[in-house]
């Protein structure tokens, strides 16, 4: 998500941090000195260090609440204190500019929310663990109150200044949308194209790993340059029907829109769902609704080259002659219908056998199957249906095309255990010649060849595109307190902490 989100307490770091060591970091020697250092500036006011020692005590007291250490020294103590102190001067700079624009908020009721805060913390932690985590940092009971007082009502300041901002957008946010973030053959590059694709990569990541994209610089980049190659692309496509009179059909366009949206639709982003997931990106239905299409026209123009690559492919007989012997296994007819139990145990593999071999009847094998499955030590116990030789491994494929049918094999070992097979049908193949799969294998080999001409193409196409991508491509959030940085004269100086 790319809008900035405030709760109650903003806690939000940027990075997962792994929270294992134990120790002390900060300067213990003189600590009213620690607590007096000029953190920051933010119009006009300073913000002394004893802020960041707090929000570092509530911090380590939160995780500690919840049951987990915090590191204290090495490198993720290192990302951990750049990441709350990005955390809190967020906040303040939001919460500054709210009191600049004279925003109202129930200074009160925040207030109140603070003793529920300290009650809460006090309540899941020892009081030595409570008074030792204070004097780490530098702080002590009437501080930290007195810290967290304050946030909670600079929070306040800060969620409402993000709602203002939040409705300002919403009405015109083409300052972002509109913003360029790189150019494609001298054209400007909007944020809100960039974003278009940025949002399938992060799914795409989610889809492969469970886990949102990492955001070293190495993985920015190359995404940016995946984005940036998948746009040049698309739009070099459509100018390419364009210039050679390839019609891209509505039909094929309604076609592969549905593809997208089936595809948005697996994680959840359809109607109002895909609507407010928009909304963070400053997206609306119908501004990705256009955004969809270009990628569309684009999809059905690549399609229509492959098909013609394909038609135009030419095939010999002896290239087809050559596939077929290369994959002959592929083309054998002769099945072999299977039920099967599986066990990395050979003890268990041998009892199993001595139960079963007498067995003639598909209906006697299935019960011993039933008997069976579940058992501990027992991996599978089922129906494999009809196969080839060529879909199973080597042995098990041996063992059970040469066996006869109603039978049972001994115990039969392969990469995953030990198989006791009982077969209960086999069908010769028919005598066939490569003749016979001539019009299959004709199309196997022109669709590898399209595929080899197309790849080729497309090579092309990019080398021909002059892409030059902007050097920080920032997130909105990122653009927004940027801005307040300027606009407030904010100075952070990051060697204090």
């Amino acid at each position: 998500m790319q809008k900035l989100k405030l709760g109650v307490l903003i806690l939000a770091i940027v990075v997962a941090i792994s929270m294992t060591s134990t120790g002390c970091s900060l300067v213990t020697v003189n600590p009213e000195k620690d607590n007096e250092q000029i953190l920051a500036t933010i119009d006009g006011q300073d913000i002394q260090k004893s802020m960041y020692n707090n929000y570092m005590a509530y911090y380590t007291l939160f995780y500690t609440a919840n049951g987990q250490t915090v590191a204290t020294d090495g490198l993720d103590y290192e990302t951990l204190k750049k990441s709350n102190l990005d955390a809190l001067m967020q906040t303040e700079i939001m919460a500054a500019k709210a009191k600049k624009d004279e925003l109202e908020i129930d200074e009160d009721e925040a207030t109140s929310g603070s003793e529920d805060v300290l009650s809460s913390l006090k309540d899941s932690v020892s009081d030595g663990t409570y008074t030792a985590t204070l004097t780490q940092y530098n702080s002590d009971e009437d501080a930290f109150t007195a810290f967290v007082s304050q946030y909670m009502v600079d929070s306040a300041y800060a969620t409402a200044e993000q709602e203002q901002h939040d409705e300002e957008m919403e009405e015109d946010p083409s300052s972002y949308t509109d913003s360029q973030v790189g150019t494609i053959n001298g054209e400007i590059v909007k944020r809100s194209t960039y974003d278009y694709y940025y949002i399938f990569e992060q799914l795409n990541n989610y889809m492969t790993t469970g886990e949102a994209m990492a955001t070293d610089d190495d993985t920015v980049d190359e995404m940016n340059e995946r984005i940036f190659d998948s746009i040049a692309k698309n739009q070099a496509y459509i100018q390419y029907a364009e210039d050679n009179d390839i019609e891209i059909k509505e039909a094929d366009i309604k076609t592969q829109t549905e593809t997208i949206d089936g595809y948005l639709e697996m994680f959840g982003l359809t109607g109002d769902d895909l609507s407010s997931y928009l909304e963070t990106y400053y997206l609306t239905i119908d501004s990705f609704s256009d955004l969809e299409t270009e990628e569309a026209k684009a999809v059905v123009v690549q399609n229509a080259l492959k098909a013609q690559y394909t038609e135009d492919a030419e095939v010999t007989d002896a290239e087809i002659q050559k596939y077929y012997e290369d994959n002959q296994a592929t083309y054998d007819e002769e099945m072999v219908s299977a039920e099967h139990i599986l066990t990395e145990d050979e003890d268990l593999a041998n009892e199993i056998y001595e139960e079963a071999k007498n067995v003639t009847t598909k209906d006697e094998f299935t019960q011993i199957m039933d008997e069976y499955e579940g058992e501990d030590g027992v991996t599978e116990a089922t129906d494999l249906g009809s196969f080839n030789y060529s879909q199973m491994v080597e042995a098990f494929a041996d063992q059970a095309f040469s066996q006869e049918v109603n039978t049972v094999s001994e115990p039969t070992e392969t990469e995953y255990g030990y198989h006791i097979i009982f077969v209960y049908d086999h069908t010769e193949s028919e005598d066939k010649t490569w003749e016979d799969y001539k019009d299959d294998i004709s199309t196997t080999l022109k669709e590898s060849k399209a595929d080899e001409t197309y790849t080729t193409f497309d090579e092309k196409i990019l080398k021909k595109q002059s892409i030059k991508i902007d050097e920080d491509i920032q997130t909105a959030s990122e653009i927004y307190i940027n801005e307040l940085k300027e606009e407030l004269n904010v100075t952070i100086n990051e060697k204090v902490i």
